[in-house]
């Protein structure tokens, strides 16, 4: 791997990880600096032409102090919890780029390279998502921490308690997070997710709870849909015995009812509703309809579809024709239909094929 300004990067063998920076060169191949490493964590830099610097770093793997090869302290720092450097000592010969957790921080941009993704220690932040080679809803997240589902929160914004090896956390490993485990004898590999994986949760610890939780969801939409068809009202079937009677639009004038005749106003006809009642009542059933003491026949020719409201009492829509019989009222327009509304039928009752159409005289109350 090689960076704008020229520098390349030697990695050592896969077998001892594939992650560690064994030397540095420029573009033409000659050395630059060397890295000296011991039990995984890097000891001492060898800066071509020059006396090696040796690393003392703290228990999150920051570089915090750096000696000459006579003891002699050239460079000291602390680092606030999110990484920013606050150096009290910078004087050696060859410059510390390896700081924060043992990450170098890039000259050019100040921020810090994890391997996986670069880290931004000004705003706490990663400068990119979080990513993982394992197909997950959402990688390396803890489903019992919602602070983990931010991608770009470095160690679900707890600095003091965890620390990030690589930009995911652990070398080479599906952990997510790495809690520090109070160990004062430390080093990176004491937070390490292989160390103390009680601490930790794996991409199939991930998978395993979100397919629990699917599961549960699937089990409780089940259950409520059980619940809702248990009480569910029935659907309306065959001819009612009494209900709602609605009034046709002009806008049906002249189309095609149900049974293929055309639909006039002026015919005492009627559409069956709702959709759960048409095989129940075959097309050119007559029946009357009363009203107090006014009564119409009308024969059955179209349908409805009906309310959505499954509480709906409407259950005919009626042409004008029909609806002036049953209310004395005159209804020219579809304005007249809104004024006289829904028009409650007290009976409906079959009659016979041969029965003639249209209203019968009012009859006197008993």
């Amino acid at each position: 791997m090689h960076k704008s300004s020229g520098k390349l990067y030697w990695y050592g063998p896969e077998a001892s990880g594939g992650n560690e920076i064994l030397a540095e060169t420029d573009g033409s191949g000659t050395v630059t600096t060397e890295y000296v490493y011991f039990g995984g964590k890097r000891i001492a830099m060898l800066p071509a032409g020059g006396s090696p610097q040796y690393y003392v770093e703290d228990f999150l793997g920051s570089s915090r102090v750096v000696t000459q090869s006579n003891g002699v302290v050239c460079y000291d720092a602390d680092f606030t919890p999110f990484g920013g450097d606050i150096s009290y000592t910078n004087s050696c010969p060859a410059q510390n780029n390896y700081k924060f957790e043992g990450k170098e921080r890039d000259t050019e941009t100040g921020n810090d390279d994890f391997g996986a993704r670069y880290y931004t220690w000004r705003f706490g932040r990663w400068l990119s998502a979080d990513w993982s080679a394992v197909p997950v809803a959402v990688p390396y997240a803890n489903l019992t921490n919602p602070q983990t589902l931010n991608l770009y929160a470095m160690v679900a914004d707890d600095p003091e308690s965890f620390a990030d090896l690589d930009g995911h956390c652990g070398s080479g490993s599906p952990w997510t997070q790495c809690k520090d485990s109070g160990n004062a004898d430390g080093g990176p590999e004491a937070l390490s997710c292989s160390a103390h994986p009680e601490s930790c949760q794996s991409s199939d610890d991930d998978a395993r709870e979100q397919g629990a939780i699917q599961s549960q969801q699937k089990a409780d939409q089940k259950s409520s849909q059980k619940k809702h068809r248990k009480h569910r009202k029935p659907k309306p079937k065959g001819l009612p015995a009494s209900g709602d009677a609605s009034i046709y639009s002009d806008w049906f004038e002249g189309k095609t009812t149900a049974n293929g005749e055309t639909f006039y106003q002026s015919g005492n006809t009627a559409a069956l509703l709702p959709k759960s009642r048409w095989h129940a009542v075959k097309l050119g059933t007559r029946v009357r309809l009363k009203r107090g003491a006014r009564s119409v026949v009308v024969e059955i020719n179209d349908r409805g579809a009906g309310d959505r409201n499954p509480d709906s009492t409407r259950v005919l829509d009626l042409s004008r024709a029909a609806a002036a019989a049953l209310t004395g009222k005159e209804i020219n327009d579809d304005d007249d239909a809104k004024k006289v509304g829904l028009i409650h039928l007290d009976s409906i009752e079959l009659v016979p094929a041969d029965t003639p159409l249209g209203p019968a005289a009012p009859q006197p109350p008993q």
